[in-house]
């Protein structure tokens, strides 16, 4: 990703692992286009929360409602600052001062306007991560018994060679998330990636501000689109993406599981993460040797 160069867009889809993706590539914006609204309510939780923290500590403690632990230095690595915080006890007036900031400041500050289903949307979301604390997890209420991993795990993640790349790695990379939020260079959609809005408008507004795509992270978004029975919607969506601008640099980010079940206990998720050049892929796609999600995780 960090050979594709700096600068250009980014497009995604889903929480905050954009963020990592984001101070990876240093693009000049950024859009996050999600079908559900809860998604772009938790961008602005964010982007409230980020805004208003001077560095990682500030953050974390504003994220879970818990007073910064003593002798927690800037300089601290992810795994220090996640073992500090999961013993510092939450405080419930810490987060009903918090939550009065978080919404006076997307409605005050920035006028967004915020219906009162939003506001107890972002309310209930809001307190997972104070109940949760950095120990909160992805669960699947009606399916197989899978173990995700916690929030604080995701955050000390690092890469094959032990090199940690998070926003929350670094100071340096976490006040370049702030510059961008608080430049309103991350923007959340509601949208359809297979809809006739979305990806169109942001398009065009790549294209008259004289910029080019420069990745797409999209999950496994692709395998839902795949699943529709009139086949039309992926047919759309790659038209979209044929449709924005894109050099030979641009990629795709797409996940996939690579459906490795562990012999005993939880099933244990073994996710792929891979990069398409977004030239290549249109190219197979139009040479129609791609009609399947098989034929696309096959890439």
């Amino acid at each position: 990703m960090e050979r594709t160069g700096k600068g250009g867009v980014y497009l995604g889809v889903g929480p905050d692992q954009n963020f990592t993706y984001i101070v990876s590539l240093r693009p000049q914006m950024a859009f996050i286009v999600d079908i559900r609204r809860q998604n772009l309510l938790l961008h602005l939780l964010y982007k409230a929360l980020i805004e208003r923290a001077r560095d990682r500590v500030a953050f974390v403690s504003g994220l879970f409602s818990r007073p910064p632990p003593p002798g927690i230095g800037r300089d601290a690595d992810a795994m220090k600052l996640m073992t500090a915080f999961t013993s510092s006890p939450p405080s419930d007036a810490l987060f009903e001062k918090n939550l009065r900031d978080v919404i006076a400041r997307l409605t005050e500050h920035h006028h967004f306007a915020l219906t009162s289903d939003d506001i107890a949307q972002l309310t209930s979301t809001y307190t997972a991560f104070f109940k949760g604390g950095p120990d909160i997890q992805y669960t699947i209420r009606a399916g197989p018994s899978l173990r995700f991993p916690t929030w604080a795990e995701l955050v000390q993640e690092t890469d094959a060679d032990g090199q940690a790349h998070g926003y929350l790695a670094s100071e340096e990379r976490f006040r370049a998330l702030r510059e961008m939020q608080e430049r309103n260079l991350i923007v959340p959609i509601v949208g359809d990636f297979a809809g006739d809005r979305a990806l169109p408008a942001i398009g065009r507004y790549i294209e008259e501000h004289g910029a080019r795509l420069a990745a797409f992270y999209v999950s496994n978004v692709e395998m839902y689109l795949f699943q529709d029975p009139t086949g039309g919607a992926w047919h759309r969506f790659y038209g979209h993406l044929a449709a924005l601008p894109v050099d030979a640099r641009s990629v795709v980010i797409r996940s996939f599981n690579l459906g490795r079940p562990a012999p005993t206990g939880p099933v244990r998720i073994q996710l792929a993460t891979v990069l398409d050049p977004v030239e290549e892929l249109l190219h197979e796609v139009d040479a129609g040797r791609v009609g399947t999600y098989a034929d696309v995780v096959a890439r």
